[in-house]
């Protein structure tokens, strides 16, 4: 949430200030939210992103964009093994540190009745849990970043569904011109054979029709430029050089935490061998 507010565009959409406002049912209010049309998102992207919109797409940008996808397509899957390792090291290293407990809680138990039986002498053991799991950082890290590259993917696919929608609307807008072309030059489709409105009122309706149309295209050339000036510029790089700090800081704060927990069992050794002898 902290993070979420130290941006604006995100911070001030409608979304999240319906969600952050508490609302009884958040689904319920925010089914308006679902109906905005391309239009709509162009402008507001104009308007948070401006700087970007002077922005010209090159063929060279569709490259850079399908090796970023193929990078972080490439990374979630390795992530996604690797969380079932960071997972089954998770499991196991708690159940070994139970065992160890017991273990260690038997010896004490045995030690009592060998000094109370045969005269032996009675060993003491460290009672205490000693620090938690270190797999449970590498876990938590795993998984985040799991769906920090999720995000990044489903980033690169919404904006091919921007792409495939504009490719629909243009043929849409043919048939329209087509149709317009049609009523020009006297000649009517069946449906419009059975029109009650006059070949005027149809031509003004498809004429409206074809406006709309080249509308939605446009907005949806602005929002692919923006976005993949978004993310050439800005976010794929950003991305990549923070979670390679991410990793490193968390690869040692791993490495310290396993050292710590290590070192336990190695105490508990020791001092259970400074009692024997």
């Amino acid at each position: 949430m902290k993070q979420v507010t130290r941006f604006d565009y995100l911070y001030s959409c409608e979304g999240f200030q319906t969600f952050i406002r508490g609302p009884v049912d958040y689904i319920k209010a925010t089914q308006d939210l679902r109906n905005i049309g391309y239009i709509q998102i162009s402008q507001a992207l104009i308007n948070k992103f401006n700087v970007h919109y002077e922005f010209q797409l090159a063929q060279e940008h569709e490259s850079q964009l399908e090796d970023a996808y193929q990078y972080f397509k490439t990374g979630l899957e390795a992530l996604e093994k690797f969380e079932r390792v960071c997972k089954e090291n998770f499991d196991n290293y708690h159940e070994l540190k139970g065992d160890i407990k017991n273990l260690m809680l038997g010896v004490k138990e045995i030690s009592i009745f060998y000094s109370e039986k045969y005269g032996g002498k009675a060993v003491d053991i460290l009672d205490t849990d000693g620090p938690g799991n270190p797999y449970e950082e590498i876990l938590n890290w795993t998984q985040e970043d799991i769906l920090d590259l999720r995000a990044m993917i489903d980033a690169l696919n919404s904006r091919q569904v921007v792409i495939r929608m504009k490719a629909r609307i243009n043929e849409k807008l043919e048939s329209e011109k087509s149709k317009l072309a049609k009523l020009q030059s006297g000649k009517k489709s069946f449906g419009q054979l059975f029109s009650k409105k006059s070949k005027e009122d149809q031509a003004l309706a498809v004429e409206s029709d074809i406006k709309k149309s080249e509308e939605e295209i446009e907005s949806c050339n602005t929002i692919v430029k923006i976005v993949t000036a978004r993310l050439i510029k800005e976010d794929i790089n950003e991305f990549k050089q923070s979670k390679s700090k991410h990793f490193e800081d968390k690869m040692k704060i791993f490495i310290d935490a396993s050292l710590k927990d290590y070192n336990h069992f190695i105490n508990e050794a020791k001092h259970l061998e400074s009692n024997l002898n």
